[in-house]
């Protein structure tokens, strides 16, 4: 595949090198040119200049959205992360560092407004066929829908408000939070286009109740368990109660009420891209691993784990790359924001679409260099000696 891929960064092109589908910087000859010098250069300014060094280090992505949009095929193979957004009524996907813009579909073909934010936003399967989000249709009104990018039909999955989608691996059902109550948990058959409320086969859990005392709800990263919580009311009535409780899948038969999760994590959780890491979603900067819920892995993290220690999503739209052993870089981090390119707005809601096959891909290959010392003293001092002329 011999593809020629652009980032623009301020308002001009930075060529990226497609090396067999994958674009790397690391392989180009000079990655620091012209225009990487000026984006580096509005950072240093910031840092050195004003001395404002408690702001991000911004760099501007400005997507290319194509007004004759080619439509995304379902089973086109994933050779870099994508990201979904909405725009111009429009739900589009690119790849991470903001080329090759498709459309996923319009808004009249799903039905009114997809909902991006918080522990509600797209799911695209792990087949790349469907996409399940919740929409509104009007103002105050939810529905959580399916989408079949193959067949470009929809489906209405329930009424409501849903969150927490989770799909089976091989792409025949998914899991989620939601309805009318906002709160029940299902699963959805894609074959059959049934859905299965997750219920036991009693109300009575040891004198909790399945359907009054409990909220939320998700599935644990190897697929074995359902974990429902403790609503905050009946865990201060009755002090000797555990925060969560666990089903095992897919009976729902009843397995415990137990401290699954870290006490911080009593408004639920938020799991990373990988399904190996959570944070809480009280906003607490701690993150913990699966494979031992209760210890804290490391206290830097953002909400939102991509990569652990490597990449995150904050809530304001921004994609956040730490600074990396092998990073010979003054800067901790860098923060790339997209923008769309005709309006100069910010692209601010949107989802990350990762397969299995590049979860552990380095993303570093898709993105500029962190600015080495030299590099970044190259930069201060294009600016001091600018001043003094």
């Amino acid at each position: 595949m011999n593809k020629t891929a652009k980032i623009t960064l301020g308002v001009t092109g930075l060529g990226i090198l497609s090396l067999t589908g994958l674009y790397a910087y690391k392989l180009m000859k000079d990655p620091y040119d012209d225009e990487y010098m000026e984006k580096l250069k509005l950072i240093v300014e910031f840092r050195e200049i004003h001395k404002i060094k408690n702001r991000f280090n911004s760099w501007s992505i400005y997507v290319d959205i194509p007004d004759e949009i080619q439509k995304e095929n379902w089973d086109r193979p994933q050779i870099m992360p994508q990201v979904q957004f909405y725009e111009n009524r429009k739900m589009y996907t690119m790849n991470i560092n903001g080329t090759d813009v498709r459309l996923l579909f319009t808004g009249e073909e799903i039905g009114g407004l997809p909902e991006i934010g918080g522990l509600s936003f797209p799911a695209r399967s792990p087949d790349g066929r469907y996409v399940v989000t919740t929409i509104q249709p009007k103002t105050f009104n939810y529905s959580c829908v399916i989408y079949d990018l193959k067949e470009r039909q929809k489906k209405v999955m329930v009424d409501g408000r849903c969150i927490n989608y989770d799909w089976d691996k091989n792409s025949k059902g998914v899991y989620f939070v939601g309805g009318k109550s906002w709160n029940e948990p299902f699963y959805f058959n894609v074959q059959s286009g049934l859905l299965k409320p997750l219920k036991p086969h009693t109300d009575d859990l040891g004198g909790l109740s399945y359907n009054q005392d409990l909220y939320g709800g998700l599935r644990t990263p190897d697929g074995n368990k359902f974990i429902r919580l403790v609503k905050e009311e009946v865990l201060e009535n009755n002090q000797n109660l555990k925060k969560e409780i666990l089903f095992e899948l897919p009976s729902m038969s009843y397995i415990g009420n137990q401290d699954y999760f870290p006490q911080d994590c009593f408004k639920g959780i938020r799991v990373s891209i990988n399904k190996k890491f959570f944070t809480c979603s009280d906003g607490t900067k701690n993150y913990y691993s699966f494979n031992d819920p209760k210890k804290v892995v490391s206290n830097n993290s953002e909400d939102l784990i991509i990569i652990a220690d490597k990449w995150f999503n904050l809530d304001e739209g921004i994609l956040s790359r730490l600074k990396v052993p092998g990073d010979n870089s003054p800067l901790e981090s860098i923060e790339y924001l997209y923008l769309d390119k005709k309006t100069k707005s910010r692209i601010n809601k949107y989802s990350i679409y990762i397969t299995d096959e590049i979860i552990d891909t380095d993303f570093s290959n898709f993105f500029p260099p962190m600015p080495s010392d030299e590099i970044y003293k190259k930069a201060l001092n294009i600016l001091v000696n600018k001043d003094k002329k």
